[in-house]
C-alpha cells in the first residue's frame, strides 16, 4: 500500500492542477468573450413595418420631373387636339400586337423614336432594368408583365389614360383607378422591398450634362414646331389628312417618350423610390403627376364644355368630336377595380408600365445582355396579357368607356 500511495500521489496531484488550470483559462476566456459581446451595438428585432417614411433628398429631382410632366401632359394634348383619342399607352401598345399594328405603328415608332433622341443626347435619364439572371427578376419581369399587359386591358387604361388624360376630364372611373393601382403598388412595392431589387441610379439626373439637357430641349422644341406646322398644311389641303394624322401621332408619340425619359418614369429604380415606403422615399414622380395637369386639366375643361352650344364646342382637327366626350365618366365597374388592382400589383413587381416598358428596350448597351432579356421578357409576358384578356372576356354589348 506504501508504495501504491507514493506512486499515485504525485500523479493525482498533478491531474489536479491541470484541471485547476484549464478551469482558470476557461474563465478568462468567459470574461473576455462577455466584454466583447457587451460592446457590440444591440440589435432591436423589427416587429412591424412602418407606413411612414423617411424622405430620400438625396437624388430628388423636382424640376426634372415637373418638367418631364409638363412635356407629357403637352403631348397628351396635342394627340388629343388632332385625333380626338386619349392618348393611352397601353392601348397603343396592345393594339399594335393584337390588332392593327398598320394603324397603330406610328404609335409604337413614335414611342421608340423619342428613345433613341433620349440615348443619343442624355443617356443618363435612361436605366437598365437589372439582369435577367440575378435573383428573382425571371418572375419579376415574367408574372409583372403578365399581370400589367392584363390589367390594364381590364381596366382599360393605365398611368396616361387614367392618370393624365381622366383625371383631368374629372372622370369618377378615372380616379377609382389610379386610386385603386396605385394602393396596390405602393403596399406591394413597400413589402416586397422594391428598391432592393431596383436600386437607384446614381447619376442619371444628377449628373446629366448640360450638352445632353440642351439637346433634348431642342429636340422638343423641333418636335412642337413640327406639330403647330401641321395645322396649316391641313387647313390649306396641302397635305392629306391621313398623313397629318400619321405625322401627328409620331410627333406627340415621340415627344411623349422624351417626357417619360425626363421625368424619370423611364428609371426602374427612381420608380422602386417612390413606391416602397420602408427605407428612404422619393418623392420626385409626384412633381410628374402635378406638371402633367397643370397644362393638361385647365386646356382639356375648356376643350370639353358641356354646357356650351353645340355648334361651338371645340372639335378635333381631324375628328368630328372628342370621343372621351362621348363616353360615360360615372360607369364604374368590377373590371376597372379588378384590372386596376391587378396592374398595380404587375407594376410593383416589374417597376414597368407599358410606356417605360418600350422605352427602357434601348437602355442595355448590347442586344444580347441580360438586361436586355429582361426587357423582352416583360414586354412579351405584357402582349401574353393582353392575349389572355382578349380570349376571354366577354363581347361587350357596346364600346367600353374611355378613360
Amino acid at each position: 500500500p506504501t508504495a501504491a500511495v507514493c506512486f499515485l500521489q504525485p500523479r493525482i496531484l498533478g491531474l489536479q492542477r491541470e484541471g485547476f488550470q484549464l478551469k482558470h483559462q476557461r474563465s478568462a476566456e468567459g470574461v473576455q468573450l462577455k466584454q466583447h459581446f457587451s460592446a457590440l451595438p444591440r440589435l432591436r428585432p423589427r416587429t412591424t413595418m412602418s407606413m411612414v417614411p423617411s424622405f430620400d433628398l438625396s437624388l430628388f429631382s423636382p424640376v426634372p420631373s415637373g418638367c418631364g410632366g409638363l412635356v407629357l401632359g403637352a403631348c397628351s394634348l396635342s394627340y388629343i387636339f388632332f385625333t380626338g383619342q386619349v392618348l393611352g399607352l397601353s392601348g397603343g401598345i396592345r393594339g399594335f400586337f393584337l390588332d392593327d399594328w398598320k394603324a397603330k405603328a406610328p404609335f409604337v415608332s413614335g414611342l421608340f423614336a423619342g428613345a433613341v433622341i433620349v440615348k443619343l443626347l442624355a443617356p443618363g435619364f435612361l436605366q437598365p432594368l437589372p439582369g435577367i439572371y440575378e435573383a428573382g427578376m425571371m418572375y419579376r419581369m415574367g408574372l409583372g408583365g403578365l399581370m400589367v399587359g392584363y390589367g390594364t386591358a381590364l381596366a382599360n387604361g393605365c398611368t396616361s389614360g387614367h392618370g393624365i388624360t381622366g383625371l383631368s376630364r374629372f372622370s369618377l372611373r378615372s380616379l377609382v383607378a389610379v386610386g385603386t393601382f396605385l394602393w396596390t403598388a405602393i403596399t406591394v412595392g413597400t413589402q416586397s422591398g422594391m428598391q432592393l431589387t431596383f436600386p437607384k441610379l446614381a447619376e442619371g439626373v444628377a449628373v446629366a450634362n448640360v450638352a445632353g439637357v440642351t439637346g433634348i430641349a431642342v429636340a422638343l422644341g423641333v418636335i412642337g414646331a413640327s406639330l403647330l406646322a401641321l395645322i396649316p398644311l391641313h387647313k390649306k389641303k396641302i397635305l392629306d389628312p391621313s398623313v397629318v394624322g400619321v405625322a401627328a401621332k409620331f410627333l406627340s408619340l415621340c415627344g411623349f417618350a422624351v417626357g417619360l425619359c425626363l421625368s424619370g418614369m423611364a428609371q426602374p429604380g427612381k420608380l422602386a423610390g417612390f413606391l416602397d415606403l420602408s427605407t428612404a422615399w422619393d418623392p420626385s414622380l409626384l412633381f410628374v403627376l402635378g406638371g402633367a395637369h397643370l397644362l393638361h386639366t385647365p386646356l382639356m375643361q375648356l376643350w370639353l364644355k358641356i354646357d356650351s352650344a353645340k355648334e361651338n364646342r371645340p372639335r378635333p382637327l381631324l375628328a368630328k368630336d372628342f370621343a372621351c366626350r362621348l363616353s360615360d365618366r360615372f360607369h364604374l365597374d368590377t373590371r376597372l377595380a379588378a384590372g386596376a388592382a391587378i396592374f398595380g400589383y404587375g407594376w410593383a413587381l416589374s417597376s414597368l408600365c407599358p410606356g417605360p416598358g418600350i422605352v427602357v428596350l434601348l437602355a442595355p448597351s448590347s442586344v444580347s445582355s441580360p438586361e436586355m432579356l429582361s426587357a423582352l421578357l416583360w414586354n412579351v409576358a405584357f402582349v401574353v396579357g393582353g392575349v389572355i384578356d382578349k380570349f376571354t372576356k366577354p363581347k361587350p354589348l357596346q364600346k367600353p368607356a374611355q378613360p
